[in-house]
């Protein structure tokens, strides 16, 4: 796997090689919508790719086979598992931990480390694995 990082631009260009791994953590702090994006290709917009859509209260998830030019209003009507948090998941003020894990090609989970909840489990039903993370904030 391989996570890449960006703020504020549709490029990802800074990449970190993570070989063979099916558990990853990461944290965030961040006042706005954060996106993440396992994909099974290096560019979201040519490679299949599970979707995160999270915000301060709620986060949503999908599936794409390459990413909609206008993705910011279909993820919102067009998702298949929705999170509504009844405490913040992100903040402006605190670092957040999340794991990402991948079970044997059965299931994709996003847990909130700090409160030890699964946000979002998702049955893999795709045919392809993903390979690399990029994470934005707007």
């Amino acid at each position: 796997m391989k996570v890449i990082s960006n703020n504020k631009s549709n490029e990802f260009k800074e990449r970190t090689d993570i070989e063979n791994i099916l558990e990853t953590s990461f944290s965030i702090r961040a006042s706005g919508v954060v996106e993440l994006f396992l994909c099974s290709g290096w560019n979201p917009y040519s490679y299949p790719c599970y979707y995160y859509n999270i915000n301060e209260t709620q986060i949503y998830f999908n599936v794409y086979q390459t990413l909609p030019e206008d993705l910011d209003g279909k993820f919102k009507t067009e998702h298949l598992e929705k999170y509504k948090g009844y405490s913040n998941i992100l903040s402006q003020d605190e670092w957040r931990s999340f794991t990402v894990s991948f079970s044997d090609n059965v299931t994709v989970k996003l847990i909130d480390i700090n409160l030890n909840r699964t946000l979002i489990q998702h049955k893999i039903t795709e045919n392809w694995k993903p390979m690399f993370m990029f994470m934005r904030s707007k």
